[in-house]
């Protein structure tokens, strides 16, 4: 047990450098936040337990609802039961829910039931449901829930978190990005404000007696708050309540509360014992003032191991580090994606040749189009485009004011997708009918290198990089209307409009750089580890999509 903690404090110093880097802004970390506190029951307790345990939190001092949050979450069969019991000035929730409304669904709950029953909240997304091999709850599964509670008027205690082996390979920033990503794509930056709790649930701490230090958790929880800063907006960042959860109990709790960006805690087995009620008394402990902050993160910097002596070294002389791993996942995967699209379009040759008839020209012309608006299903990365809802992120930005209207987009690209199809068309006439030629293989490299900057963009909302490779978009047009004008003067007026469109798109996304960079260094061109990373997927499943 001692060895996988110092495993863990070891593997713990990528995170803990990079949220030192990317702190919070100082308007975020004035900001009083009421602090909340959570108790999981978990799947424990009968009729009679759980009626002396809500006896024991009526029987305690009635609490300030201006200062803190009291939230209980009993097993389902016993959540209209704690309701009838519990004092007034605690809250329930559910400890889990259906992804969807009511159906024919054997088993499940929906959050409309829940509410219902008297639940206010839902914890959403634990790492007991993530990891436990009888149920491996997904990213976009966890999504799903929190919107559907949200719909149906439930709060939301959003769970995120990494495991010992995630921690030790220094994945533990990466993890919780992509876990936030997911949520983050289907519900508006307001809902953090109001509607979400984010629980830091670092999964080796659970159950387990060991829990991360004050100096550790406050790190993370500046990263988070640090990451919604960058991703959904100062105002989502400075609202939302991060609180932590992982063997929280009354010996560390008023520790832990002192740190500035943990608001509370999600408390599992303590919420069982009378203890639990000391907990929700740390809400009374003063936090930890920026130079009180500054000492406790020198006093607890862990001396490297031999397994990171150069690990540290290397980040003693850099303030962010170049993400290589995310430059080598963007060659790879737009290679990748060209490779399936050419052999594609090389088996279609095939057939057609076998079949001893030439392929018709209506046909290409429908095929190009296709690949204009679909050629991301060859793709080995998450590169989903933003939709027009009116929550979606990549609205949530600050837009310069020449940003042409939001309906505007599909239009834009609709036409553009129709001279692409035009001009492809022209250039598979003057080469012969032929589906791979060299300024048809330029073309299919240009929407790869799309794809790979959508991802960049609107998954993983990288703003520096995503300037870097809309650039390199316009770069791969511009080359493709060259080799068409080369082959046949038509295609390139045809596909001219195209360059001029990613010529304006390319300085819109640099101003949007501008204007959103946080000016402090920690949103440089290039990719940064410890960053959002899109999840790989297999190509083909994204065809309706």
């Amino acid at each position: 047990g001692m060895a996988a903690a110092s495993s863990a404090t070891a593997g713990m110093k990528s995170a803990r450098r990079q949220a030192l880097e990317l702190q919070t802004p100082a308007a975020a970390q004035e900001t009083e936040r009421k602090f909340w506190v959570g108790g999981n029951w978990k799947c424990n307790g009968d009729s009679q337990t759980i009626k002396s345990l809500i006896d024991a939190l009526n029987g305690g001092k009635a609490l300030d609802p201006s200062k803190v949050e009291v939230v209980c979450a009993p097993p389902l069969v016993y959540l209209e039961r704690a309701k009838q019991l519990l004092r007034g000035d605690f809250t329930l929730a559910a400890q889990n829910m259906w992804v969807g409304g009511e159906g024919a669904f054997t088993g499940e709950t929906s959050a409309s039931m829940l509410s219902d029953m008297g639940a206010e909240w839902a914890i959403v997304g634990h790492s007991e449901r993530r990891a436990l091999p009888q149920l491996r709850e997904s990213d976009s599964t966890v999504a799903l829930k929190v919107e559907a509670a949200l719909k149906a008027g439930l709060k939301v205690v959003l769970c995120v978190g990494e495991t010992l082996e995630e921690r030790e390979s220094e994945r533990t920033l990466g993890v919780i990005s992509r876990q936030l990503i997911a949520v983050a794509r289907r519900v508006s930056p307001k809902s953090f404000q109001t509607d979400i709790v984010i629980a830091y649930e670092p999964v080796w701490a659970i159950g387990t007696g060991k829990v991360a230090s004050p100096s550790q958790a406050q790190h993370v929880h500046a990263y988070i708050r640090s990451w919604m800063t960058h991703s959904l907006g100062e105002e989502a960042a400075e609202s939302v309540r991060v609180v932590y959860g992982g063997s929280v109990n009354a010996q560390n709790a008023h520790k832990l509360a002192q740190q500035p960006d943990i608001d509370g805690f999600l408390v599992g087995g303590a919420s069982l014992k009378a203890e639990f009620l000391s907990i929700v008394d740390s809400h009374k402990t003063d936090k930890l003032s920026k130079e009180q902050l500054e000492t406790q993160q020198t006093s607890h910097q862990t001396p490297p191991t031999n397994k990171h002596v150069k690990h540290v070294k290397q980040q003693q002389d850099t303030r962010l580090r170049l993400d290589v791993a995310a430059i080598a996942r963007y060659f790879g995967a737009t290679g990748a994606q060209m490779g399936l699209l050419t052999l594609f379009l090389a088996s279609l040759e095939r057939v057609f040749a076998y079949s001893n008839t030439q392929i018709p020209t209506p046909f290409a012309a429908v095929l190009f189009a296709f690949l204009s608006v679909r050629s991301r299903i060859f793709s080995v990365m998450d590169n989903s485009r933003p939709t027009l809802k009116k929550n979606d992120q990549a609205f949530s930005r600050k837009m310069p004011k020449w940003t042409p209207p939001r309906l505007a987009f599909p239009i834009i690209w609709s036409t553009i997708a129709v001279l692409r199809a035009l001009s492809s068309s022209v250039i598979f006439q003057a080469t012969g009918n032929k589906l791979i030629s060299p300024p048809l293989l330029a073309f299919c490299a240009h929407l790869c290198i799309g794809d790979t900057w959508n991802t960049i963009n609107n998954v993983e909302k990288r703003l520096g990089p995503a300037v870097i490779g809309v650039l390199t978009v316009l770069a791969s047009v511009a080359t493709v209307d060259a080799v068409y004008f080369a082959t046949s003067k038509v295609a390139g007026l045809i596909l001219l409009p195209s360059v001029v469109w990613i010529t304006i798109a390319s300085a819109l996304v640099t101003q949007v750089y501008r204007l959103n960079n946080p000016g402090d260094g920690s949103e440089p061109l290039y990719p940064v580890k410890g960053r959002a990373s899109a999840a790989w997927r297999v190509p083909f499943t994204s065809l309706t999509k």
